[in-house]
């Protein structure tokens, strides 16, 4: 009898070990099941995500060492006048008020204005921002870009610039941007905008 209840409980353990195997072993493919379905859905939206943003791109404009000196040497002469006065006349005498003001007056506009200067391609529009001024363009409205050095006011810390020749309310327009790689501007907008096409150093919209 004691011989047969040792067997008993021996083949007992025996089986539980093998149940709490199969288990165990389930339990691992449900687990590997699961990180690969995971796996799956985390590739599946990355590749969504980099198929929604691949015509997405944004360049910074070019800056002229020049220009930043100017702008730099400007800011300080102002200071310097202003604290001259202060010194000689005082802060509320006119003269002081007055190049408080025009210092200040500076500021502003480079701070709100003039920084920074950068160029967003988001189709279907091409967004250009110069501090808190933002003109949006239809990349369908683009008729030509090419490069000049035109040094009228614009969107652009450099003389390196392009010219875009676009129509707005059937009237024909231009502005002027100097990307930092004008040629990866150039290709990103031939690439986000049907019609255009390379043509030498500048594009061009193909009229078939």
């Amino acid at each position: 009898v004691i011989v047969a209840r040792s067997l008993s409980w021996h083949s007992s353990r025996l089986i539980d070990a093998q149940s709490l195997a199969a288990a165990s072993q389930d339990s691992a493919h449900l687990g590997c099941a699961t990180c690969s379905i995971i796996g799956h859905a985390t590739t599946l939206r990355s590749y969504r995500g980099t198929s929604i943003m691949q015509n997405e791109t944004t360049h910074v404009s070019r800056q002229d060492w020049w220009l930043m000196v100017l702008i730099i040497l400007a800011g300080i002469g102002q200071a310097a006048a202003l604290l001259y006065q202060v010194i000689t006349n005082g802060l509320t005498h006119p003269a002081s008020m007055s190049l408080l003001l025009a210092l200040l007056i500076y500021l502003a506009i480079i701070l709100l204005f003039a920084w920074p200067v950068r160029y967003e391609i988001r189709p279907p529009y091409l967004t250009i921002r110069s501090g808190v001024i933002r003109m949006r363009l239809s990349l369908a409205s683009i008729e030509a870009v090419r490069p000049t050095r035109n040094p009228a006011a614009a969107p652009a810390l450099s003389l390196d610039r392009l010219r875009i020749d676009y129509t707005r309310k059937g009237k024909s327009a231009f502005t002027l941007v100097s990307p930092k790689d004008k040629r990866a501007f150039l290709a990103d907008l031939v690439h986000s905008t049907s019609g255009l096409v390379l043509d030498g150093d500048g594009i061009r919209r193909h009229h078939e």
